[in-house]
């Protein structure tokens, strides 16, 4: 009875840690976006040659 009890308190608290941990990283991800689209973005296309030398 006692390992039960342990169990399941063990089981709650990795649950509602689980649940904070999953808000935070939607506040993240939503701060992310918002820089995301007010940062200027420039394709240097610097993989191009490495792609190249693929056929070579």
């Amino acid at each position: 009875m006692k390992t039960f009890i342990q169990t399941t308190l063990i089981s709650c608290f990795a649950l509602t840690a689980l649940s904070v941990a999953a808000q935070d990283d939607a506040a993240l991800l939503k701060k992310a976006k918002k820089i995301h689209e007010k940062a200027f973005t420039v394709d240097t296309h610097a993989d191009t040659p490495m792609l190249l030398l693929r056929w070579i």
